[in-house]
This record gives C-alpha cells, structure tokens and sequence, in this order.
C-alpha cells in the first residue's frame, strides 16, 4: 500500500498552523538566546485593549494650598508604602507626601553640603528607604534617609578629572543605574 506525498504534507502543515495559532493565542513566547532571557509579545494584547479611567485622589499646589509651592518638576516617584515624591530642581529639593495627599517632609536643599544638591534632574527611592537625587554637572548623586539626614555621595567620572554630566537613573530595591556622558 502506497501513501502519497501530499496528504501527509498537508496533515504536517495542518498540524503545524494548529500549534502556531494555539502558542499566538497563549499570550508571549519566552526563550533565551545566549543565555538573555526574551520575550516575543504578538501582534495584538493578550488581554485585549482595554480603556482605563484615572480618577483624581488629592490635588496639592492650588489656589487653596498657598504654602506649597512648585518649580521645575521634572520628576515623580513612589516607594512601597505609597508616599510620593516630588523633585523640585529648581528648588533642589524633593517633597514628601503621604498616600492620602498631605506634606510629611521636604528632603535635600540647595548647597554643596551632606544632604545638598545644585539643580537636581532625576531622583530615585531605594529600597531601605535612601533617596537619591542625580546632580548633572558636576556628575553627583546625593543621598539622604528617609528622615532627611545626609546618607553620603557618589562622584561620577573617573580619577583622572575628565568631565562627566550624568543624564539619568534607574533603581530597584538596592540596586542603581546610572547613565552619563564625559
């Protein structure tokens, strides 16, 4: 008994489109190449598109609230207890608010001393409650606690004096990303 050719390509290639459409339908394929983990996301949302509605739960800096007041804020972050920070570079400080919208405290001044900074441009929150603020020129992080007092500095660039600016930061529990330029 001969079996053709072309219905067991056809059976293949059936088969073969069934596990393509099932793996597309199953959300990202996950692989690692080169020991890099990547994820390959498809053409559409797994949980398809979805609209999503803010609603407002504090207002600070208003008509109402003369004692706050705003600069250049070029950032906003929070830490796992749900206060929220809000770097003032052209105050150079960042101020502290709790999860229902009031000010609990303001953190850094401006100066060159522990705890003091010059027109920061990025800030982070690590995880023992350390706050960093990113000084771009002269390349300088600044550290406090959580309560404000001075927590040490990191001086970016190297030994031999080159300039370095520092453009950006990225932090997760103790771990710190910085980028910069010489």
């Amino acid at each position: 008994m001969a079996f053709s050719f072309l219905p067991r390509a056809v059976l293949v290639m059936t088969c073969l489109a069934w596990l393509t459409q099932t793996a597309w339908a199953a959300g990202p394929v996950r692989e690692d190449i080169d020991g890099v983990p990547h994820v390959k996301n498809g053409s559409t949302p797994t949980e398809g598109v979805q609209a999503l509605r803010m609603t407002e739960l504090w207002r600070v800096g208003g008509e109402d609230d003369e004692e706050i007041l705003f600069g250049l804020t070029p950032k906003v972050c929070t830490d796992d207890k749900g206060q929220v920070y809000v770097l003032d570079s052209q105050l150079s400080q960042v101020l502290v608010f709790s999860p229902d919208g009031k000010l609990s405290r303001t953190l850094f001044r401006e100066g060159d001393g522990p705890g003091e900074i010059h027109q920061p441009w990025d800030m982070f929150v690590l995880g023992d409650g350390r706050v960093g603020a990113l000084q771009e020129f002269p390349g300088t992080t600044v550290f406090v606690d959580d309560q404000g007092k001075p927590a040490g500095r990191i001086r970016a660039g190297n030994p031999g004096g080159e300039l370095f600016s520092l453009i950006g930061c990225r932090a997760q529990g103790a771990h710190t990303l910085l980028s910069g330029l010489t």
